[in-house]
Protein backbone atom coordinates (compact mmCIF):
# COMPACT_ATOMS: atom_id res chain seq x y z
CA UNK A 1 0.00 0.00 0.00
CA UNK A 2 3.35 2.06 0.68
CA UNK A 3 4.75 1.78 -2.35
CA UNK A 4 1.45 2.39 -4.39
CA UNK A 5 0.92 5.64 -2.34
CA UNK A 6 4.42 7.12 -3.28
CA UNK A 7 4.15 5.92 -6.82
CA UNK A 8 0.97 7.57 -6.85
CA UNK A 9 2.55 11.01 -5.23
CA UNK A 10 5.43 10.29 -7.92
CA UNK A 11 3.49 10.61 -10.82
CA UNK A 12 1.20 13.46 -9.57
CA UNK A 13 4.90 15.58 -9.05
CA UNK A 14 5.21 14.96 -12.68
CA UNK A 15 2.41 15.58 -14.54
CA UNK A 16 2.15 18.78 -12.45
CA UNK A 17 6.19 19.58 -13.57
CA UNK A 18 5.07 18.33 -17.53
CA UNK A 19 2.23 21.03 -16.75
CA UNK A 20 4.25 23.88 -15.52
CA UNK A 21 7.12 23.67 -18.26
CA UNK A 22 4.72 23.99 -20.95
CA UNK A 23 3.01 26.81 -19.46
CA UNK A 24 6.66 27.69 -19.07
CA UNK A 25 7.67 27.41 -22.60
CA UNK A 26 4.44 28.83 -23.69
CA UNK A 27 4.80 32.01 -21.88
CA UNK A 28 8.04 32.92 -23.23
CA UNK A 29 6.99 32.03 -26.87
CA UNK A 30 4.30 34.65 -25.99
CA UNK A 31 6.50 37.51 -23.96
CA UNK A 32 8.60 36.84 -27.32
CA UNK A 33 5.92 37.33 -29.29
CA UNK A 34 4.93 40.32 -27.77
CA UNK A 35 8.27 41.93 -29.38
CA UNK A 36 7.52 44.88 -32.26
CA UNK A 37 7.30 43.41 -36.14
CA UNK A 38 8.94 44.72 -39.22
CA UNK A 39 7.57 44.25 -42.42
CA UNK A 40 9.54 45.47 -46.03
CA UNK A 41 7.52 45.16 -49.43
CA UNK A 42 9.34 46.22 -52.22
CA UNK A 43 6.82 47.22 -55.56
CA UNK A 44 7.76 46.43 -58.34
CA UNK A 45 10.76 44.32 -58.10
CA UNK A 46 12.32 45.35 -61.75
CA UNK A 47 12.61 48.45 -62.95
CA UNK A 48 13.93 50.75 -65.60
CA UNK A 49 16.39 53.74 -64.54
CA UNK A 50 14.60 56.36 -63.51
CA UNK A 51 11.51 54.72 -62.30
CA UNK A 52 10.76 54.66 -58.74
CA UNK A 53 10.66 51.84 -56.79
CA UNK A 54 8.36 51.73 -53.91
CA UNK A 55 9.75 50.70 -50.33
CA UNK A 56 6.96 49.82 -48.01
CA UNK A 57 7.52 49.82 -44.05
CA UNK A 58 5.08 48.13 -42.09
CA UNK A 59 5.09 48.38 -38.26
CA UNK A 60 3.35 46.63 -36.12
CA UNK A 61 3.46 46.82 -31.61
CA UNK A 62 1.22 45.01 -29.58
CA UNK A 63 -0.44 48.24 -27.42
CA UNK A 64 0.42 51.68 -29.45
CA UNK A 65 2.77 54.31 -30.11
CA UNK A 66 4.45 56.51 -27.41
CA UNK A 67 6.96 58.15 -29.86
CA UNK A 68 6.64 58.45 -33.59
CA UNK A 69 9.13 56.45 -35.03
CA UNK A 70 12.31 57.33 -36.36
CA UNK A 71 13.12 56.77 -39.82
CA UNK A 72 16.45 56.46 -41.33
CA UNK A 73 17.86 58.07 -44.12
CA UNK A 74 18.71 55.18 -47.35
CA UNK A 75 21.76 55.49 -48.58
CA UNK A 76 22.48 53.41 -52.02
CA UNK A 77 24.93 53.94 -54.13
CA UNK A 78 23.95 54.85 -57.83
CA UNK A 79 20.59 55.69 -56.33
CA UNK A 80 18.28 58.79 -54.67
CA UNK A 81 16.29 57.35 -52.00
CA UNK A 82 13.73 59.89 -50.27
CA UNK A 83 10.67 59.47 -47.56
CA UNK A 84 7.54 59.87 -49.02
CA UNK A 85 5.67 63.19 -47.59
CA UNK A 86 3.19 61.36 -47.66
CA UNK A 87 0.47 60.68 -44.39
CA UNK A 88 1.58 57.54 -42.28
CA UNK A 89 -1.01 55.27 -42.87
CA UNK A 90 -2.38 53.93 -39.33
CA UNK A 91 -3.65 50.27 -39.03
CA UNK A 92 -4.71 47.79 -36.36
CA UNK A 93 -4.03 44.01 -37.08
CA UNK A 94 -5.18 41.16 -34.74
CA UNK A 95 -2.52 38.72 -34.11
CA UNK A 96 -2.99 35.06 -32.17
CA UNK A 97 -6.20 37.11 -30.70
CA UNK A 98 -4.60 40.28 -29.29
CA UNK A 99 -5.10 43.53 -31.32
CA UNK A 100 -1.76 45.16 -32.76
CA UNK A 101 -1.29 48.71 -33.86
CA UNK A 102 0.36 50.01 -36.84
CA UNK A 103 2.42 52.43 -38.99
CA UNK A 104 3.12 52.31 -42.85
CA UNK A 105 5.60 54.68 -44.33
CA UNK A 106 7.04 54.42 -47.72
CA UNK A 107 10.18 55.12 -49.94
CA UNK A 108 10.32 56.09 -52.72
CA UNK A 109 14.19 54.67 -54.61
CA UNK A 110 15.25 55.99 -57.83
CA UNK A 111 18.02 54.13 -59.16
CA UNK A 112 20.43 55.70 -61.92
CA UNK A 113 22.13 53.15 -63.23
CA UNK A 114 21.17 49.13 -64.61
CA UNK A 115 22.36 46.80 -61.71
CA UNK A 116 21.06 45.25 -58.66
CA UNK A 117 20.34 46.93 -55.64
CA UNK A 118 20.12 45.86 -51.66
CA UNK A 119 18.47 47.82 -48.95
CA UNK A 120 20.78 48.65 -46.78
CA UNK A 121 20.68 47.63 -42.65
CA UNK A 122 19.44 50.68 -41.84
CA UNK A 123 17.55 51.05 -38.12
CA UNK A 124 13.70 52.39 -37.49
CA UNK A 125 13.40 52.84 -33.99
CA UNK A 126 10.10 52.57 -32.21
CA UNK A 127 8.90 53.47 -28.70
CA UNK A 128 5.94 51.76 -27.61
CA UNK A 129 3.66 51.21 -24.36
CA UNK A 130 4.70 48.98 -21.55
CA UNK A 131 2.27 48.04 -18.41
CA UNK A 132 -0.49 50.68 -19.52
CA UNK A 133 0.92 53.71 -18.90
CA UNK A 134 5.18 53.02 -19.05
CA UNK A 135 7.30 53.22 -21.96
CA UNK A 136 9.85 50.69 -23.81
CA UNK A 137 13.36 51.17 -23.99
CA UNK A 138 13.99 52.68 -27.94
CA UNK A 139 13.89 49.16 -30.09
CA UNK A 140 15.93 49.18 -33.03
CA UNK A 141 14.35 47.24 -35.77
CA UNK A 142 16.71 46.56 -38.91
CA UNK A 143 15.84 46.47 -42.06
CA UNK A 144 16.38 42.87 -44.06
CA UNK A 145 17.99 42.97 -47.27
CA UNK A 146 15.77 43.16 -50.20
CA UNK A 147 16.89 43.06 -53.30
CA UNK A 148 15.43 44.78 -56.69
CA UNK A 149 16.72 44.68 -60.35
CA UNK A 150 16.99 48.01 -62.63
CA UNK A 151 17.32 47.78 -66.23
CA UNK A 152 17.45 49.72 -69.78
CA UNK A 153 15.84 47.96 -72.25
CA UNK A 154 18.11 47.12 -75.06
CA UNK A 155 16.23 48.87 -77.85
CA UNK A 156 17.40 52.08 -75.42
CA UNK A 157 21.03 50.95 -74.87
CA UNK A 158 22.61 53.79 -77.71
CA UNK A 159 21.31 56.76 -76.38
CA UNK A 160 23.46 59.36 -74.79
CA UNK A 161 20.92 59.66 -72.00
CA UNK A 162 18.12 57.59 -70.89
CA UNK A 163 14.50 59.03 -69.85
CA UNK A 164 12.04 56.59 -69.12
CA UNK A 165 8.99 58.28 -68.54
CA UNK A 166 4.77 57.76 -69.76
CA UNK A 167 4.39 61.24 -71.09
CA UNK A 168 7.24 63.73 -72.18
CA UNK A 169 6.79 67.40 -73.45
CA UNK A 170 9.56 69.98 -74.95
CA UNK A 171 8.56 73.98 -75.49
CA UNK A 172 10.56 76.74 -76.03
CA UNK A 173 9.23 80.49 -75.06
CA UNK A 174 11.24 83.40 -76.88
CA UNK A 175 11.28 86.98 -75.44
CA UNK A 176 11.34 88.00 -78.62
CA UNK A 177 10.97 87.19 -82.07
CA UNK A 178 13.87 85.87 -84.56
CA UNK A 179 13.18 88.71 -87.06
CA UNK A 180 14.44 92.78 -87.44
CA UNK A 181 17.22 91.76 -85.83
CA UNK A 182 20.59 93.96 -85.85
CA UNK A 183 24.18 93.60 -84.45
CA UNK A 184 24.39 94.47 -81.00
CA UNK A 185 20.53 92.66 -80.56
CA UNK A 186 20.06 89.98 -77.86
CA UNK A 187 17.31 87.05 -78.03
CA UNK A 188 16.29 85.47 -74.70
CA UNK A 189 15.51 81.19 -75.29
CA UNK A 190 14.47 79.21 -72.50
CA UNK A 191 13.33 75.88 -72.63
CA UNK A 192 11.32 73.54 -70.97
CA UNK A 193 11.50 69.60 -70.89
CA UNK A 194 8.40 68.11 -68.17
CA UNK A 195 8.20 65.13 -67.65
CA UNK A 196 5.77 62.55 -65.54
CA UNK A 197 7.23 59.59 -62.50
CA UNK A 198 10.53 60.92 -63.07
CA UNK A 199 13.12 63.01 -61.11
CA UNK A 200 13.79 66.51 -62.67
CA UNK A 201 17.50 65.87 -62.15
CA UNK A 202 16.96 62.54 -64.86
CA UNK A 203 16.16 65.24 -67.35
CA UNK A 204 18.62 65.50 -69.96
CA UNK A 205 20.94 68.78 -70.43
CA UNK A 206 20.51 70.49 -73.40
CA UNK A 207 23.84 72.13 -75.56
CA UNK A 208 23.63 75.09 -77.52
CA UNK A 209 26.92 75.09 -79.48
CA UNK A 210 28.97 78.08 -80.42
CA UNK A 211 28.75 80.27 -83.27
CA UNK A 212 30.78 82.71 -84.66
CA UNK A 213 29.88 86.09 -84.97
CA UNK A 214 27.08 85.52 -81.86
CA UNK A 215 27.96 84.74 -78.32
CA UNK A 216 26.15 82.15 -75.97
CA UNK A 217 24.89 83.05 -72.54
CA UNK A 218 23.80 79.69 -70.83
CA UNK A 219 22.38 79.93 -67.63
CA UNK A 220 22.29 77.82 -64.46
CA UNK A 221 19.47 75.43 -65.57
CA UNK A 222 16.03 74.94 -63.03
CA UNK A 223 15.64 71.58 -61.31
CA UNK A 224 11.52 71.75 -60.87
CA UNK A 225 10.46 68.61 -58.52
CA UNK A 226 6.76 68.62 -57.18
CA UNK A 227 5.86 66.48 -54.13
CA UNK A 228 3.12 63.63 -55.09
CA UNK A 229 -0.57 64.22 -54.07
CA UNK A 230 -2.30 61.08 -52.90
CA UNK A 231 0.30 59.05 -54.54
CA UNK A 232 0.08 60.70 -57.98
CA UNK A 233 3.15 61.84 -59.21
CA UNK A 234 3.59 65.58 -60.21
CA UNK A 235 5.24 66.36 -63.44
CA UNK A 236 9.29 66.34 -62.92
CA UNK A 237 10.74 70.13 -64.96
CA UNK A 238 14.24 71.05 -66.09
CA UNK A 239 14.08 74.41 -67.68
CA UNK A 240 17.34 75.69 -69.86
CA UNK A 241 17.20 79.78 -70.49
CA UNK A 242 19.87 80.86 -72.92
CA UNK A 243 20.86 84.95 -74.08
CA UNK A 244 22.41 84.88 -78.04
CA UNK A 245 24.10 88.17 -77.99
CA UNK A 246 24.67 89.29 -81.93
CA UNK A 247 27.81 90.83 -82.22
CA UNK A 248 27.95 91.17 -86.32
CA UNK A 249 25.94 90.93 -89.22
CA UNK A 250 25.03 87.97 -91.06
CA UNK A 251 23.34 84.19 -91.44
CA UNK A 252 22.47 82.97 -88.61
CA UNK A 253 20.95 79.16 -87.78
CA UNK A 254 20.44 77.19 -84.07
CA UNK A 255 20.55 73.54 -84.99
CA UNK A 256 17.24 71.86 -83.42
CA UNK A 257 16.72 70.40 -80.38
CA UNK A 258 15.63 66.79 -79.82
CA UNK A 259 15.29 64.61 -76.89
CA UNK A 260 14.95 61.08 -76.95
CA UNK A 261 12.99 59.45 -74.10
CA UNK A 262 11.50 55.54 -73.52
CA UNK A 263 7.88 55.27 -73.13
CA UNK A 264 6.91 53.24 -70.53
CA UNK A 265 3.44 52.69 -71.65
CA UNK A 266 4.44 51.63 -75.39
CA UNK A 267 7.66 50.37 -74.44
CA UNK A 268 9.42 52.33 -77.19
CA UNK A 269 12.13 54.89 -78.17
CA UNK A 270 10.23 58.53 -78.96
CA UNK A 271 11.47 61.86 -79.61
CA UNK A 272 10.36 65.39 -79.10
CA UNK A 273 11.74 68.22 -81.36
CA UNK A 274 11.86 71.91 -81.46
CA UNK A 275 12.60 72.96 -85.29
CA UNK A 276 15.65 74.45 -86.12
CA UNK A 277 15.77 78.67 -86.44
CA UNK A 278 17.34 80.20 -89.15
CA UNK A 279 17.53 84.59 -89.85
CA UNK A 280 19.38 86.91 -90.48
CA UNK A 281 21.20 90.14 -88.16
CA UNK A 282 21.86 93.47 -90.11
CA UNK A 283 24.63 95.61 -89.94
CA UNK A 284 24.18 98.59 -87.24
CA UNK A 285 25.81 101.42 -87.64
CA UNK A 286 25.88 102.22 -84.38
CA UNK A 287 27.92 99.35 -83.09
CA UNK A 288 31.54 99.55 -84.14
CA UNK A 289 33.05 96.16 -84.84
CA UNK A 290 36.40 97.75 -85.23
CA UNK A 291 38.37 100.97 -84.36
CA UNK A 292 40.31 101.78 -87.16
CA UNK A 293 44.01 103.19 -86.55
CA UNK A 294 44.69 106.60 -85.09
CA UNK A 295 46.57 108.76 -87.79
CA UNK A 296 49.84 109.76 -86.25
CA UNK A 297 50.02 113.57 -85.24
CA UNK A 298 52.34 115.93 -86.42
CA UNK A 299 54.47 117.15 -83.64
CA UNK A 300 54.07 120.64 -82.58
CA UNK A 301 57.60 122.29 -82.49
CA UNK A 302 56.48 124.08 -79.46
CA UNK A 303 56.15 122.14 -76.36
CA UNK A 304 52.88 122.78 -75.78
CA UNK A 305 50.07 120.95 -74.78
CA UNK A 306 47.70 119.62 -77.96
CA UNK A 307 43.99 118.58 -77.87
CA UNK A 308 43.18 114.79 -78.68
CA UNK A 309 42.15 114.01 -82.07
CA UNK A 310 38.66 113.13 -82.27
CA UNK A 311 39.87 109.31 -83.08
CA UNK A 312 41.69 109.32 -79.81
CA UNK A 313 38.89 110.30 -77.91
CA UNK A 314 36.81 107.35 -79.61
CA UNK A 315 39.22 104.85 -79.14
CA UNK A 316 39.95 106.01 -75.44
CA UNK A 317 36.32 105.71 -74.57
CA UNK A 318 34.69 103.36 -76.86
CA UNK A 319 35.39 100.06 -75.17
CA UNK A 320 34.18 101.19 -71.45
CA UNK A 321 30.98 103.09 -73.45
CA UNK A 322 30.27 99.98 -75.01
CA UNK A 323 30.52 98.06 -71.48
CA UNK A 324 28.10 100.51 -69.97
CA UNK A 325 25.80 100.22 -72.75
CA UNK A 326 25.86 96.13 -72.55
CA UNK A 327 25.19 96.69 -68.90
CA UNK A 328 22.07 99.20 -69.15
CA UNK A 329 20.93 97.24 -71.85
CA UNK A 330 20.73 93.63 -69.58
CA UNK A 331 19.82 95.69 -66.82
CA UNK A 332 16.44 97.16 -68.85
CA UNK A 333 15.87 93.81 -69.91
CA UNK A 334 16.32 91.34 -67.11
CA UNK A 335 16.49 93.98 -64.17
CA UNK A 336 12.90 94.33 -63.86
CA UNK A 337 12.00 90.50 -64.25
CA UNK A 338 15.07 89.71 -60.92
CA UNK A 339 13.68 92.42 -58.95
CA UNK A 340 9.82 91.13 -59.72
CA UNK A 341 11.48 87.47 -58.74
CA UNK A 342 13.01 88.54 -55.79
CA UNK A 343 10.00 90.37 -54.39
CA UNK A 344 7.70 87.89 -55.02
CA UNK A 345 10.38 84.99 -53.38
CA UNK A 346 10.68 87.09 -50.38
CA UNK A 347 6.99 87.53 -50.19
CA UNK A 348 6.35 84.00 -50.58
CA UNK A 349 8.88 83.21 -47.89
CA UNK A 350 7.26 85.94 -45.19
CA UNK A 351 4.17 84.35 -45.85
CA UNK A 352 5.59 80.90 -45.62
CA UNK A 353 7.66 81.94 -42.61
CA UNK A 354 3.91 83.44 -41.01
CA UNK A 355 2.53 80.15 -41.23
CA UNK A 356 5.03 78.10 -39.87
CA UNK A 357 5.17 76.19 -36.39
CA UNK A 358 8.06 78.31 -34.50
CA UNK A 359 6.13 81.45 -35.45
CA UNK A 360 2.74 80.14 -33.62
CA UNK A 361 5.31 79.19 -31.17
CA UNK A 362 6.53 82.33 -31.32
CA UNK A 363 2.73 83.48 -30.50
CA UNK A 364 1.62 81.36 -27.57
CA UNK A 365 5.24 82.87 -26.22
CA UNK A 366 4.39 86.58 -25.91
CA UNK A 367 0.93 85.09 -24.76
CA UNK A 368 2.83 83.72 -21.95
CA UNK A 369 4.91 86.47 -20.94
CA UNK A 370 2.21 88.80 -20.38
CA UNK A 371 0.17 86.69 -18.52
CA UNK A 372 -2.82 86.69 -21.08
CA UNK A 373 -5.29 84.05 -20.49
CA UNK A 374 -7.48 84.21 -23.13
CA UNK A 375 -4.41 84.91 -25.61
CA UNK A 376 -2.74 81.75 -23.92
CA UNK A 377 -5.44 79.46 -24.87
CA UNK A 378 -5.89 80.69 -27.92
CA UNK A 379 -2.43 80.60 -28.94
CA UNK A 380 -1.59 77.02 -27.44
CA UNK A 381 -4.55 75.89 -29.68
CA UNK A 382 -3.28 77.46 -32.94
CA UNK A 383 0.22 76.38 -32.56
CA UNK A 384 -0.70 72.58 -31.95
CA UNK A 385 -2.95 72.66 -34.61
CA UNK A 386 0.40 73.64 -36.66
CA UNK A 387 2.62 71.64 -34.55
CA UNK A 388 0.28 68.17 -34.83
CA UNK A 389 -2.14 68.58 -37.41
CA UNK A 390 -3.40 65.16 -37.51
CA UNK A 391 -4.65 65.46 -33.49
CA UNK A 392 -8.17 65.72 -33.94
CA UNK A 393 -8.07 67.21 -29.60
CA UNK A 394 -5.09 68.89 -30.13
CA UNK A 395 -4.96 69.76 -26.31
CA UNK A 396 -5.43 66.07 -25.42
CA UNK A 397 -2.08 65.58 -26.70
CA UNK A 398 -0.19 67.36 -23.93
CA UNK A 399 -2.54 65.84 -21.32
CA UNK A 400 -1.37 62.35 -22.84
CA UNK A 401 2.33 63.30 -22.42
CA UNK A 402 2.36 61.89 -18.81
CA UNK A 403 3.87 65.08 -17.44
CA UNK A 404 1.96 66.15 -14.12
CA UNK A 405 3.13 69.92 -14.21
CA UNK A 406 2.10 70.62 -17.50
CA UNK A 407 -1.58 68.71 -16.79
CA UNK A 408 -1.36 70.65 -13.92
CA UNK A 409 -1.37 73.85 -16.00
CA UNK A 410 -3.59 73.48 -18.63
CA UNK A 411 -6.40 72.10 -16.26
CA UNK A 412 -5.84 75.48 -13.83
CA UNK A 413 -5.81 78.00 -17.29
CA UNK A 414 -8.81 75.49 -18.34
CA UNK A 415 -10.62 76.22 -15.14
CA UNK A 416 -10.13 79.96 -14.82
CA UNK A 417 -11.37 80.72 -18.47
CA UNK A 418 -14.29 78.55 -18.14
CA UNK A 419 -15.30 77.44 -14.75
CA UNK A 420 -17.01 80.38 -13.23
CA UNK A 421 -16.93 79.18 -9.59
CA UNK A 422 -13.31 79.78 -10.05
CA UNK A 423 -12.45 82.87 -11.85
CA UNK A 424 -11.94 84.47 -8.30
CA UNK A 425 -8.64 82.15 -8.19
CA UNK A 426 -5.55 84.25 -6.86
CA UNK A 427 -3.21 85.09 -10.06
CA UNK A 428 0.05 83.67 -8.51
CA UNK A 429 -2.02 80.32 -8.89
CA UNK A 430 -1.51 80.35 -12.63
CA UNK A 431 1.31 82.18 -14.34
CA UNK A 432 2.20 82.11 -17.77
CA UNK A 433 5.63 82.11 -17.52
CA UNK A 434 5.25 78.65 -15.39
CA UNK A 435 3.57 77.53 -17.72
CA UNK A 436 5.61 78.58 -21.00
CA UNK A 437 9.12 76.77 -20.02
CA UNK A 438 6.74 73.13 -19.35
CA UNK A 439 5.38 73.38 -23.12
CA UNK A 440 8.78 74.12 -24.20
CA UNK A 441 10.07 70.80 -22.64
CA UNK A 442 7.39 69.22 -24.20
CA UNK A 443 7.96 70.48 -27.47
CA UNK A 444 11.57 70.00 -27.61
CA UNK A 445 10.96 66.44 -26.67
CA UNK A 446 8.14 65.92 -29.61
CA UNK A 447 10.42 67.18 -32.59
CA UNK A 448 12.32 64.42 -33.55
CA UNK A 449 9.93 63.61 -36.39
CA UNK A 450 10.44 67.30 -38.12
CA UNK A 451 11.65 66.83 -41.93
CA UNK A 452 14.99 67.97 -42.47
CA UNK A 453 15.60 67.35 -46.23
CA UNK A 454 16.69 71.09 -47.31
CA UNK A 455 12.95 72.29 -48.10
CA UNK A 456 12.94 74.35 -44.57
CA UNK A 457 9.26 72.55 -44.01
CA UNK A 458 8.07 71.10 -41.08
CA UNK A 459 6.40 67.49 -41.14
CA UNK A 460 3.43 66.89 -38.90
CA UNK A 461 3.24 64.68 -35.61
CA UNK A 462 1.97 61.11 -37.00
CA UNK A 463 -0.69 60.07 -34.48
CA UNK A 464 0.52 58.55 -31.38
CA UNK A 465 -2.07 55.76 -30.89
CA UNK A 466 -3.36 55.01 -34.06
CA UNK A 467 -5.71 51.94 -32.19
CA UNK A 468 -7.30 54.18 -29.69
Amino acid sequence: MINMNNSRRVTIRVVWATLFAMCSLGFVDRARAQDPILRVKIEPRSVVVGQPVHVEVTLLVPTWFKKAPVYPDLELKGAVAVLSRERAVNLTERIEGDTWSGMTRTYLIYPQEPRSFTLPPAEVVVVYAVDGTGSSDPVRLTLPPRTFDVTIPDAAIGLDHFVATPHLTLSQHLDRKFEDLMAGDAVVRTITISADRTLGMFLPPISFGEFEGMSVYQEQPQIIDLPPVRGEFKPAKRIETVSYLIRQEGDFELPEVVVYWWDLGAETIRTRTLPAISFHADPNPDVVAEIPPALEATMDPAPVAKEKSLTETLRQWFLPGLLVALVLFVSARFGRRWVHHVAVRRKARRALEAESEAAYFRKFQSACMKNDEAGTMRSLVRWLDRFAPDQRAPLQLLLDAGDAELTQGIRTLEARLYDQSKRDLQREEWTGRKLYPVVVRFRNKNTQTRDSSGSGKEASLPELNPAS
